[in-house]
């Protein structure tokens, strides 16, 4: 019961409400289907209805996060990637406003995840450094949030490098392989969210680095049949995050980045 109720609220929630007003234009359209303006009504109707649930809808969402999640998963490269190449972790921002001082409840659900799963690989591997890039706009620096969480996390200070100038992938991929240069070292294995992975990895590529890339943070998960096609918040936020890989993936494909 509650379950049903659950699902219910669902439906009136207002990103689900936008569907039931195109399906009301749809169905109104339809019954003046006799004359050129009803008929084009009902076209763009249909059209603003099928694209709105290819982004709101749990369906058309996992869809998106999907393609991109995919590619992410490649770990042929991981095999020749030496046990004391640097693991590098790219921040994935920190929350506006928050304090002058380091705090660690700062850092955005994205970053954490990332420098988490950072310190666990670096600690496995004995003789590598850890990487944090990530210098970003607000203050503090994020590098600077993430490295007390390092700390925190017991790893110690020693092997960790901070990279504070970058304010995008493209300058984490280029500051980076300034590091790596002083260093005579030319691979990583690279840590960031599952949807960031392509694009950050081919910035990273591109500036002559092997990289192994190390995944975190999957948004896919496999839509129920019961509401796959339910407009949600949450699925609206994964199509935005998606988009927004897709479209700065052609982008710096066009610039030249990748």
């Amino acid at each position: 019961m509650d379950y049903l109720f659950f699902w219910l609220l669902r439906l009136i929630e207002p990103v689900a409400l936008v569907a039931w007003g195109l399906v009301a234009v749809i169905f109104l359209s339809r019954r003046n289907n006799g004359n050129n303006k009803g008929r084009r009504g009902y076209s763009a109707a249909m059209a603003l209805l099928i694209a709105y649930l290819a982004v709101a809808s749990p369906l058309g969402a996992n869809f998106l996060v999907g393609f991109l999640e995919h590619s992410s998963k490649e770990t042929g490269a991981c095999a020749a990637i030496s046990s004391h190449a640097p693991v590098v972790v790219l921040s994935g921002g920190v929350t506006v406003g928050s304090s002058p001082v380091p705090a660690l409840t700062s850092l955005k659900v994205e970053t954490y995840r990332r420098v988490v799963e950072g310190v666990h690989l670096a600690s496995s591997l004995p003789g590598a450094t850890l990487i944090l890039s990530g210098g970003g706009w607000e203050s503090p620096k994020e590098v600077d949030v993430m490295e007390a969480l390092v700390v925190a996390l017991g790893f110690p200070r020693a092997r960790i490098i901070k990279e504070d100038r970058s304010t995008s992938t493209f300058q984490n991929g280029v500051e980076v392989a300034r590091i790596l240069r002083q260093g005579k070292s030319s691979e990583i294995r690279l840590v960031t969210s599952a949807m960031h992975m392509p694009r950050a990895a081919a910035v990273f590529r591109r500036q002559g680095i092997s990289v192994c890339q190390v995944p975190v943070d999957e948004k896919w998960i496999q839509p129920r049949l019961v509401d796959a096609l339910v407009p949600q918040t949450s699925a609206l936020t994964k199509s935005t995050d998606a988009v927004h890989e897709m479209l700065g993936y052609l982008w710096y494909s066009l610039s030249g980045k990748l």
